[in-house]
């Protein structure tokens, strides 16, 4: 509601948006004044107070559909529907939310994979007024033909004919790259503008310029497009969106500092609070489908050991269900696949060759892969969507937590009944994210190299010509990409230093599946688990002789691991110490001499 201050001695008179008043109320204390951001009176109003403890309401309501911090500041602020996670996209929004944004104005959607983005999509076109021109941007060319075909089936109409009839109705279903190359065909023109998994624009932006070029774009067409931006993992791009929906401050309001220029980029909950951030933005409204992860089971694999892993999944293939399978590195894929019996099925880049976009195209058509086993990279599983039941396993071999996300939703579930899947992830050591630090170093070099010299680097993906085609120009937004990856990746490596397991208790979380778990290794043997906590307890005993910490570590092992005959209770014995230490053929014994222990070398 827009509501202006009307009086001017006590208060400064402005413009302000109050989003979770419903109706226009006159202060008690004040009555000729709407506007509670400078009163006097704020100590002693109710108002004020009913509306700061409804904005922490939202928020707390926000934090349990997202753990991102930003989008639980926004909210406060800016209007926020919630979806159950036994609803559906369709069933939360319709087309008059959207219809109702001003030009100039944006929103945010952001739910997991299989909440039905894709339904809503097809609802908005069918409905959509004839004079309005739509455009769908999206990723990948296989998502592309998956939503002509899901509108085609909408509007009756045959697939084969779904892109000509479509765009002679103003509706254009695009990939990001095609849209840029095509750009001067909307020149000018008022749009309403899709942008589906719009996280790639900064996950893509380490191997293509199209992200930066859109993003050039929406730029220079803010004012005369409506922007819906929509995806299941908005951390990365989130920063990118807020910089470029960002309204200029008001110069008439000399108590709201400028922020410096890269607050606005890297903003964080802080930043919005101390600049006022919220009242500077496109972003009209955001909506949040909540997830149910009850039906996922992670287990962890050590990624050093390819055959143990290879074991695993050829035992799923033999039990007739499928696993699929995120693998980044295609030689890494082929060597892999040696391992596999029977063999996967690989997919990467759908634009490498014909054989390779139609074995994309089938699985895209039928929603479904042949075999027991698919392996794929990240290029190619963006917007597959897997209704097949009989994947149980999902291996999400990255480094990266949103590629993760992502490749765990590409297989569909029933959002009100979902069947169990087993999720398997990577446990990371230091070594491997050492190396992965080291490329990602490299890598920046590279895209800085060309920054400072674009005319020897002239090729995608670092540097791009201008839409006028008079200059060359850098991929800035790699730099940004890459930096963030590698501030993650080192600061994973220096808790991995203090605490094992980093990787994996960073992406627990997302999930609601607490921390690292020894027993859910997908090679655990209890008795070797046992085994090596004994040893570990005993080397530490060596050097503190803390015999009560020995003893309490002793239990522990053979208790939570199960290894030992029976369950160890109280104060326990030196002999059933040595019992244990018998029975997992550790060779060092306990004796004891004037009430101390020592540690004693069997014969």
């Amino acid at each position: 509601m827009i509501v202006k201050s009307k009086h001017t001695e006590k208060h400064m008179s402005k413009n302000i948006d109050i989003v979770l008043v419903e109706e226009e109320k006159r202060c008690k204390l004040n009555p000729y004044c709407n506007d509670c951001s400078q009163c006097f009176y704020i100590g002693e109003c109710s108002d004020f107070k009913n509306m700061v403890q409804s904005i922490k309401d939202l928020e707390a309501a926000t934090a349990e559909a997202t753990l991102n911090p930003f989008i639980i500041s926004m909210s406060g602020f800016i209007p926020t529907v919630i979806g159950p996670p036994n609803k559906y996209l369709s069933e939360v929004i319709d087309s008059d939310m959207i219809k109702k944004l001003q030009i100039s104005n944006s929103m945010v959607i952001n739910g997991p994979t299989g909440c039905g983005k894709s339904q809503m999509l097809g609802d908005y076109i069918k409905e959509k007024s004839p004079d309005e021109t739509v455009a769908v941007i999206v990723p990948r060319r296989c998502i592309k033909r998956q939503l002509r075909r899901e509108v085609a089936r909408k509007l009756g109409i045959p697939p084969d004919k779904a892109e000509e009839f479509l765009e002679w109705k103003n509706v254009y279903i695009l990939t990001y790259q095609s849209f840029v190359n095509r750009q001067n065909q909307f020149k000018g023109k008022f749009l309403t503008v899709f942008l589906d998994e719009c996280h790639c624009l900064s996950s893509d932006a380490t191997f293509a310029t199209y992200p930066q070029e859109m993003l050039q774009w929406l730029e220079n067409n803010l004012d005369n497009t409506k922007r819906v931006y929509i995806t299941a993992t908005i951390d990365n791009v989130l920063p990118l969106i807020w910089s470029k929906e960002y309204r200029d401050f008001d110069p008439y309001i000399p108590y709201n500092p400028s922020p410096p220029s890269d607050v606005i980029l890297n903003a964080t909950p802080e930043d919005i609070t101390k600049y006022d951030l919220k009242r500077y933005t496109r972003i009209q409204q955001i909506v949040l489908m909540k997830a149910n992860w009850d039906y996922l089971n992670f287990k962890f694999y050590d990624p050093s050991d390819p055959q143990k892993l290879a074991e695993y999944i050829n035992d799923i293939s033999k039990s007739g269900k499928k696993t699929l399978m995120l693998l980044n590195d295609i030689d890494k894929g082929n060597k892999f696949n040696q391992l596999l019996d029977p063999p996967a099925r690989q997919i990467y880049s759908d634009s490498v060759d014909d054989a390779l976009n139609e074995e994309i195209s089938k699985i895209t058509e039928n929603s479904m892969f042949e075999g027991s086993v698919l392996i794929t990279t990240k290029v190619a599983n963006i917007g597959l969507s897997l209704h097949d039941s009989a994947i149980e396993v999902i291996v999400a071999e990255s480094f990266e937590p949103e590629e993760i996300i992502q490749i765990i939703g590409r297989v569909r579930v029933d959002r009100r009944k979902p069947r169990p899947v087993t999720v398997l992830l990577p446990d990371y050591s230091s070594g491997d994210l050492g190396r992965m630090e080291h490329m990602l170093i490299e890598q920046l070099k590279d895209f800085k190299a060309a920054k400072e010299n674009p005319y020897k680097y002239d090729r995608e993906p670092y540097t791009y010509s201008s839409p006028e085609g008079r200059i060359l120009v850098a991929n800035d937004l790699a730099i940004k990409t890459l930096d963030m990856k590698l501030k993650f990746i080192q600061k994973l490596k220096a808790e991995e230093q203090e605490h094992p397991h980093s990787f994996i208790n960073h992406i627990l979380p997302y999930y609601g599946k607490g921390s690292y778990d020894a027993t859910l290794r997908v090679n655990y043997d209890n008795k070797v688990e046992c085994k090596n906590r004994l040893i570990a307890a005993l080397e530490e005993y060596k050097q503190v002789e803390d015999m009560s910490l020995f003893r309490s570590k002793v239990v522990a092992a053979c208790n939570e691991t199960g290894a030992y005959t029976k369950k160890l209770e109280g104060t326990i014995k030196v002999e059933t110490i040595n019992k244990v230490l018998e029975k997992f053929e550790i060779p060092e014994r306990l004796g004891t001499k004037r009430e101390t222990y020592d540690v004693i070398l069997s014969e």
